[in-house]
């Protein structure tokens, strides 16, 4: 996964920088940073590893499913369509949350960045005019963003096993 994300963070940043400096000058530095850099930490080693586990786990229902198709036709198409009810269900509640989540952890992460760039570049004009605090807390707001987005993924990636414990003890 790392060698995965390693390539494409390349292809990404080859992407960025291709266009020309009037391509390069539409997006601020934590824009870039963003889609350089971070963008595919994220995808590859958020995304793709949960796309992995989904996969062992398919593997392992579809094989639990043939051996209840043999055993009992009747009672494993019940369970089919009890699962599919109660996962189907769950897709239709948690869909538009980790959309949100998404787009709030990309944003605030162009915030933090862009945050810091400003303190980091208006340093001394910064300190001089005492407006430190209200850069503090811009770029607090901005990290309590990223930070709510990432625990709002986590929590949500983590209910679905928890669903089916619990659809499973009920249906049975």
């Amino acid at each position: 996964i790392a060698a995965v994300e390693v390539f494409n963070s390349r292809k990404m940043a080859a992407y960025v920088f291709s266009g020309g400096l009037a391509s390069v000058k539409e997006r601020s530095r934590s824009e870039i940073e963003w889609a350089a850099l971070r963008s595919s930490g994220v995808a590859f080693g958020t995304v793709l590893l949960q796309g992995m586990a989904l996969q062992a786990e398919l593997s392992l229902a579809v094989f639990i499913l043939t051996l209840m198709l043999i055993a009992d036709w009747q009672v494993a198409l019940g369970i089919v369509f009890y699962f599919s009810v109660v996962l189907g269900l769950f897709h239709w509640f948690s869909r538009p949350r980790f959309l949100l989540a998404g787009g709030d952890l990309s944003s605030g992460s162009v915030s933090v960045g862009q945050a810091i760039t400003d303190i980091i570049s208006a340093y001394r004009e910064i300190s001089v005019s005492r407006k430190m605090e209200y850069f503090l807390e811009v770029l607090g707001r901005a990290r309590e963003q990223v930070a709510k987005s990432s625990a709002t993924t986590t929590y949500l990636s983590s209910i679905p096993r928890l669903i089916v414990e619990t659809a499973l003890i009920l249906g049975a």
